[in-house]
């Protein structure tokens, strides 16, 4: 998975961190501040993106990756064998087979996830190579996306046309893969822009302005360098749940650590990330 997968989608591929991907994303907007560079940070929201993987586009795609025969006939076995009920008032109805999505709770589903999404990155990059989308990055580091699982962000040069290109590969991805991006939830972060090229930009794509700081996998995200102070929302949420342990047994309280540590999946707190941001 290491070789198929974007080296920026930071989810489910051993020797990958979430922490990276935050201090990559405020390294570039940083640098992109700092440099008094035009650009436009757009953060994109997936509609259920479990549950909408076209199977057809998953096949296609194995194939094209070059899954042989065998492998993609038992995903295929896998996905057609789960059926689904709906429960309406505490009663499950009668089971239907399901004809797109991913099985929840499967460890395959994960994996097969970042495999569809790695797609949009790749249309992206090719937007990039073929001169349809203008380089953003640092050095000789281009960077157009950033991705934990369902969580993307996409960088660009802030301009009308390169909005365009992006809405349609959006909408080209979305249509094949089934993936929708629901442009309601979504938003436009503007880097050194004008209040009306970031209202123009966030209404070609249907989406929200948000300034910085931004939320972006639990820690907040701004072209500023953060003081201690800037982290206490997320300290005092660490804070509440070690104050939940009171009382309990050690045994106990490793349960509650596993439960915690499982419900909430966003908490980067790793002595690296946080040392980098408040320059210990």
């Amino acid at each position: 998975m290491d070789v198929l997968i974007n080296p920026h989608q930071a989810a489910f591929i051993k020797g990958r961190r979430i922490t990276d991907n935050f201090c990559t994303a405020h390294i570039l907007v940083h640098h992109l501040h700092t440099s008094k560079l035009s650009a436009a940070l757009l953060k994109i929201d997936f509609e259920r993106a479990f549950d909408n993987i076209n199977w057809c586009f998953l096949v296609d795609l194995l194939q094209a990756r070059g899954f042989g025969p065998l492998w993609i006939s038992w995903i295929q076995a896998l996905l057609r064998s789960a059926n689904t009920s709906v429960i309406l008032n505490g009663t499950p109805g009668n089971s239907f087979s399901c004809k797109c999505r991913l099985r929840q709770g499967d460890p395959l589903s994960p994996l097969l996830f970042i495999l569809c999404v790695d797609v949009l990155s790749r249309m992206l990059q090719r937007a990039a190579t073929s001169q349809l989308l203008p380089d953003l990055g640092i050095g000789q580091v281009r960077i157009q996306t950033l991705q934990f699982a369902d969580d993307l962000l996409i960088f660009f040069d802030g301009s009308l046309r390169s909005a365009a290109t992006i809405k349609l590969i959006l909408d080209s991805f979305a249509a094949y893969s089934g993936l929708k991006i629901n442009y309601s939830k979504s938003s436009l972060t503007p880097i050194n822009l004008l209040v009306n090229q970031a209202a123009a930009l966030a209404n070609s794509f249907g989406c929200c302005v948000k300034s910085f700081p931004l939320n972006y996998l639990g820690l907040p995200l701004s072209p500023k360098r953060f003081c201690r102070s800037d982290y206490l929302p997320l300290i005092e949420t660490v804070d509440n749940c070690l104050a939940r342990w009171k009382g309990l047994s050690l045994s106990r309280g490793a349960d509650s650590s596993s439960s915690i540590r499982c419900s909430r999946p966003y908490l980067p707190i790793s002595a690296r990330c946080l040392d980098y941001q408040l320059g210990f």
